[in-house]
C-alpha cells in the first residue's frame, strides 16, 4: 500500500486547495521560516484523527480554519483528504483507492468521511490500525519532538512502542472488548437485580397458579366423580320414587279393596235379625246367670261361716264343762299384778321365776280372751235357714237359666254357626287391612327417606355449581337392579359422596377465586423471567468469549511485544553504531508495581507492594556511548539525544514499517557528518516507507526525489511550488 496524496483546503494558512502527491519514495518539503511548511505535517495529524488540540497547535477547532489575510475572507471550514493506494488490499474489503477526509466547521464540529461516506472517527482509527498507524503519531516526528520517546514515562514510552509495532490494533480490540466486557458486567447486574426485584414476586404468584392448577386437577376430578354420582343418584331416586309410588298407589287400593269386603261383611251380618234377637237373649241369659251365680256365690260363704260359727260353739260348750272359766276381770288383775312384781324384782332368779309365771298366766288370758270373743257372737238358727233356703232358691233359678240357654242353643245353632263364621271373615279381612296399612306406613316412611335424599341430593347440585359452574347434569338409563345390587350400588354411592365432600373441602381450603389478572400477570414475569434467564444466559457466555478474547489479545500483544522487543534491539544497535560509530544500545521490559502506604507498628507511614493490584509494565532505554561513560539519559547532550531518539524511531519503523513516515526538521541539530549519516539512514527506511521530510537540511533535500516549496506572501496565504528531481534527471539524460 502506497500513500498517493493528499488534499489541504481552508486548513490554517492554506486558503486555496493544495494537492500533494508522493511518487518519489522521498518526499521534501522546504520553505523560509513561517511560511507553513510544518502545517503539512499538522494537516497529517489532523486527517488521521489526531484529537489534541495542543500537538494541533490551537485552542479549539476554530483555530484550524483559515481566518484570512490581506485581500482574503475567512474560509467557512477546513478540510483535509488523504488517499492510499490499496490494490494491495492492505485495507480490508474496500476499493482500490481509499480517501479518507475530515473537515471542521466553525462550530467547532467535525465531519470524517471515507470514500465521500461519513463515518465516526472510531471507523477512521480502525482502518488506520490495519496499517499500523496509530494515534500516537509514532510515524510522524516533529521538530521539538524527537526526544519525546526518551522524555516519556517507561508505561508511555511502552505504550509508543507497541504503536509502532502494529500493536494498536489489537490494543483497542482488547480495549473494546475490556469495554464490552465492562458493560456486559454491568448488564448482567442489571439483570441479576430484575431477577431478584421478580423472584419474590414470581414466587408468590406461581403459588397461587399452583394452587389455581391444583384447584382445577380437583375440579376435573370432581367432575369425573360427581357425573357418575349425580347420574346414579338421579336415576336411583326418579326410579325409588316411581317404584314407592306405584306401591303405596297398589297398597292403597288394596286397602281401599279391603275396607269394601269389611262392609260388605259387615252389612251381611247387620242382614240377620234372629242372630241379633239371639245375641240379645242369649246375652240376657248369661247375665241373669251371672247374677244368680254372685248371689249363690255370697249366700254360700254367709252360710259357711255359719255352720264354723256353729262348730265352735260347740267346740267351746265340751271344753267348759271340763274347765273351769276364769273371769276376765281376774285375768286383768294378774297381768298388773304380775308387771308389779316384776318392776319390783331384785334377783335374777327372783326374775326367771316371775317371768314363767307371767308366761303362764298369759296363757290362761290367752285362752279367756277367744272365750270371750266367741261369746261375743252366737249361732243363728233362724238366719241359717233363712240363708240355706235362699241359696236353694236359687240353686234352682241357675239350673233353669242353664237350661234355657242349652235350649237358645239348640235352637239357633246353625245361625250362631254363621254368625260365627261371618265375624272370623271380617276379623281375617281386618287383619289383612292391618298388614296393608303396616306396609303403607313403611312405604310413606321409605318415600320420606327418599324424599329426604332428593333434597340433599338439590342442595349438592347446587353447591356443585357453586364451585363448578359449567357442570352439566345427565341422566344415567341404567336398568333396574336386584334388592342386593341396588344395596352394594347405594353402599358405593354413599362412598363415592364422601369422597365428594373431601374433593369439596379440600377445593374450598385451596380457594376457588382466583383473578385473571393473576394469571397474566404471571405469564408475564414467567415471559420476563425466561427473557432474563437467556438474558444471563447469552451475557454469561459474551462475558466468557469476551474474557477469552481479552485474555488472547493480551497474549498475543505480551508475545508480539517481547518478540518486538528483540527486533527493535537489533535494529536499534545497529542505527546507534551507524550514528556514534560505536557504543552499545537497547531497551529493556520493566515491571512497575503499585505501591500502598500503610503505617508500622512505631508509627511510621511506609510504602509496599499492593498485591491486590496488577502488575504493570513499562520499557527502559539502556545506553553506552563509546569513549564516554554516561549512566543516565539526563546527561546526554541536546544533539546526542536528538540522535538516539532517530535511532530509536528508525529501529520501530524497520521492524513493522508504516505507509509513510514524517520527519519534521528533525536533523536540524545534526552537523554535516551527522547529517551524511542521517541521509543514509532514511535512505535506508525509504525502502521500506514513504519519507515525507521538512528539512532546511541541503543533504537531507539531496536524498529526495520530489521537492516541495511552501511560501507565503503578502496575503498570509500558503503557497505550493514543486520540483521532481527524478523527472528532471531523466530529461537531462
Amino acid at each position: 500500500m502506497k500513500l498517493k496524496d493528499i488534499h489541504i483546503q481552508g486548513y490554517k494558512s492554506f486558503v486555496q486547495e493544495i494537492e500533494l502527491t508522493f511518487l518519489s519514495a522521498i518526499t521534501g518539503i522546504v520553505g523560509p521560516n513561517g511560511s507553513g511548511k510544518s502545517n503539512v505535517t499538522e494537516a497529517f495529524r489532523f486527517v488521521l484523527g489526531e484529537q489534541s488540540m495542543k500537538t494541533l497547535r490551537a485552542q479549539r477547532g476554530e483555530d484550524l480554519i483559515f481566518n484570512g489575510g490581506n485581500g482574503l475572507s475567512t474560509a467557512p471550514y477546513a478540510s483535509v483528504s488523504i488517499s492510499f493506494d490499496n490494490t494491495d488490499r492492505a485495507f480490508e474489503k474496500l476499493f482500490d483507492t481509499v480517501t479518507i477526509t475530515r473537515k471542521v466547521h466553525r462550530d467547532g464540529s467535525n465531519v470524517y468521511l471515507i470514500n465521500d461516506t461519513e463515518v465516526k472517527i472510531r471507523d477512521v482509527i480502525e482502518l488506520l490500525a490495519q496499517v499500523n498507524i496509530g494515534a500516537t503519531g509514532h510515524h510522524i516526528i516533529s521538530q521539538g519532538e524527537a526526544d519525546r520517546i526518551l522524555n516519556a514515562k517507561p508505561e508511555e514510552r511502552k505504550e509508543m512502542i507497541e504503536d509502532g509495532l502494529g500493536l494498536k490494533l489489537f490494543q483497542y480490540r482488547k480495549q473494546e472488548s475490556e469495554k464490552k466486557l465492562n458493560k456486559a458486567k454491568d448488564h448482567m447486574e442489571e439483570v441479576l437485580a430484575l431477577e431478584r426485584e421478580i423472584a419474590p414476586q414470581l414466587k408468590y404468584l406461581k403459588k397461587q397458579v399452583e394452587k389455581r392448577e391444583r384447584v382445577d386437577v380437583l375440579r376435573k376430578e370432581l367432575e369425573a366423580v360427581y357425573s357418575v354420582y349425580q347420574a346414579n343418584e338421579s336415576h336411583y331416586i326418579k326410579r325409588e320414587k316411581e317404584l314407592l309410588t306405584k306401591r303405596i298407589a297398589s297398597i292403597t287400593y288394596e286397602i281401599g279393596q279391603l275396607d269394601s269386603a269389611i262392609e260388605k261383611e259387615k252389612q251381611k251380618m247387620s242382614d240377620h235379625t234372629l242372630v241379633d234377637s239371639f245375641k240379645k237373649e242369649s246375652e240376657t241369659l248369661r247375665s241373669s246367670l251371672f247374677d244368680i251365680r254372685t248371689r249363690k256365690d255370697a249366700l254360700t260363704r254367709e252360710i259357711t261361716r255359719i255352720e264354723v260359727l256353729k262348730e265352735t260353739e260347740e267346740r267351746m260348750r265340751m271344753r267348759q264343762e271340763t274347765e273351769s272359766l276364769v273371769p276376765f276381770s281376774l285375768f286383768s288383775q294378774a297381768i298388773d299384778s304380775l308387771a308389779k312384781e316384776i318392776t319390783i324384782a331384785q334377783t335374777v332368779e327372783s326374775c326367771k321365776s316371775l317371768v314363767e309365771s307371767f308366761i303362764s298366766t298369759v296363757t290362761k288370758l290367752t285362752g279367756t280372751q277367744k272365750q270371750n270373743n266367741i261369746q261375743d257372737e252366737t249361732y243363728n238358727e233362724e238366719k241359717y235357714k233363712q240363708l240355706s233356703a235362699e241359696r236353694e232358691n236359687l240353686e234352682k233359678n241357675e239350673a233353669r237359666v242353664i237350661h234355657e240357654q242349652l235350649l237358645l242353643e239348640q235352637e239357633q245353632g246353625s245361625t250362631i254357626l254363621k254368625a260365627q263364621d261371618m265375624e272370623q271373615g271380617v276379623l281375617h279381612l281386618v287383619t289383612q287391612k292391618n298388614t296393608f296399612e303396616q306396609k303403607k306406613s313403611d312405604a310413606l316412611r321409605e318415600m320420606d327417606r327418599i324424599i329426604e335424599d332428593e333434597v340433599q341430593f338439590n342442595q349438592d347440585n347446587i353447591e356443585i355449581l357453586a364451585l363448578l359452574p359449567r357442570f352439566v347434569f345427565q341422566q344415567n338409563e341404567n336398568t333396574h337392579q336386584n334388592s342386593n345390587e341396588n344395596i352394594a350400588t347405594r353402599e358405593l354411592q354413599k362412598e363415592t359422596r364422601r369422597s365428594i365432600e373431601r374433593l369439596k373441602i379440600h377445593i374450598e381450603e385451596l380457594g376457588t377465586e382466583t383473578s385473571p389478572e393473576v394469571f397474566d400477570e404471571y405469564t408475564r414475569l414467567t415471559e420476563r423471567t425466561i427473557y432474563l434467564e437467556k438474558e444471563r444466559n447469552d451475557i454469561t457466555t459474551s462475558i466468557t468469549s469476551l474474557e477469552e478474547t481479552i485474555q488472547t489479545l493480551q497474549e498475543h500483544i505480551h508475545t508480539q511485544f517481547s518478540i518486538g522487543i528483540k527486533k527493535i534491539n537489533t535494529e536499534f544497535e545497529q542505527f546507534f553504531k551507524t550514528l556514534f560509530g560505536g557504543g552499545k544500545a537497547y531497551i529493556d521490559i520493566l515491571k512497575i508495581p503499585t505501591y500502598k502506604k500503610i503505617e508500622t507498628p512505631d508509627g511510621e507511614v511506609e510504602q509496599v507492594i499492593d498485591p491486590s493490584e496488577p502488575m504493570r509494565y513499562g520499557v527502559t532505554i539502556h545506553i553506552s556511548l563509546p569513549h564516554k561513560k554516561v549512566s543516565t539519559l539526563d546527561q546526554l547532550s541536546g544533539g546526542e539525544r536528538a540522535l538516539i531518539s532517530i535511532a530509536l524511531l528508525f529501529a520501530i519503523s524497520q521492524v513493522t514499517p508504516p505507509p509513510f513516515l514524517i520527519l519534521d526538521e528533525t536533523d536540524a541539530a545534526l552537523d554535516e557528518a551527522n547529517s551524511r549519516r542521517y541521509g543514509d539512514m532514511i535512505e535506508e527506511l525509504a525502502k521500506k516507507s514513504q519519507l515525507i521530510l521538512v528539512t532546511h537540511n541541503r543533504e537531507t533535500m539531496y536524498r529526495a526525489g520530489t521537492l516541495y516549496g511552501v511560501t507565503m506572501g503578502k496575503t498570509g496565504a500558503s503557497t505550493l511550488l514543486s520540483i521532481n528531481f527524478e523527472d528532471a534527471v531523466k530529461v537531462a539524460k
